[in-house]
């Protein structure tokens, strides 16, 4: 019965592609927010890009942040389409175990509480929660904090971006739970990696072994 109102409310409310607005095709309970033709322009990655003599490990974003993808994920953070949040986890899941690569907790990075306030919700924090859930891993979302009057990045340079990471977060608990840790910080976007290595930077004084960020897309930086 349920499937019958289900494939009822899709013929008579169809969704949209939230990129190209054609109507969308769902069932057996695998709802995509991309139409396919929409889905196979997305060049996906799964390649982990080791770092050296940086205090984030290692890094791996799902692809460029153009065309499709970044209509999904500005209709995740600024369109109220928090819902999106799992979608876009299975695909962040999928692509650390093609990576072959564990990781015993996850930390989300923080958005300042005003923009959280403004949003009703916290794109960051509901994408890492859900990887925790699929992963069954420890998922710690209060160790790192941003500050209240943090200034946003958009308009940066790369100096600059990394000057105000270092000033716009700080740790919120001091405990030693991490200690010994492998960490994975998650991130929606990331342009030149300065709020990935700040938190990593933090993580790693409270004895993390191993941090490593995950990002949906990675800006270019243009300016």
């Amino acid at each position: 019965m349920n499937s019958l109102v289900r494939e009822l409310s899709y013929f008579f409310f169809p969704a949209t592609c939230i990129s190209c607005k054609e109507d969308l095709i769902k069932c057996h309970d695998q709802p995509f927010s991309l139409c396919v033709s929409c889905r196979i322009k997305i060049n996906w990655n799964s390649h982990m890009e080791y770092l050296v003599d940086s205090p984030l490990d290692c890094f791996i974003a799902l692809a460029e942040f153009k065309g499709p993808l970044r209509e999904l994920i500005h209709a995740f953070k600024y369109r109220g389409k928090g819902y999106l949040a799992r979608e876009l986890s299975q695909r962040l899941v999928s692509t650390l175990q093609d990576s072959g690569v564990s990781w015993d907790c996850l930390v989300p990075v923080p958005m300042s509480s005003w923009k959280e306030l403004k949003r009703g919700y916290n794109p960051p924090f509901l994408v890492a929660r859900e990887m925790a859930s699929q992963l069954k891993s420890a998922f710690y979302p209060n160790f790192l904090v941003r500050n209240f009057f943090s200034r946003s990045q958009t308009k940066m340079g790369r100096k600059e971006r990394f000057h105000n990471a270092v000033k716009g977060f700080k740790l919120k608990r001091r405990d030693k739970v991490l200690s010994g840790q492998s960490v994975l910080l998650v991130d929606d976007v990331s342009t030149t990696g300065a709020t990935l290595v700040v938190c990593a930077r933090l993580l790693k004084s409270l004895g993390a072994i191993r941090v490593g960020g995950i990002v949906i897309a990675k800006d270019v930086l243009d300016i």
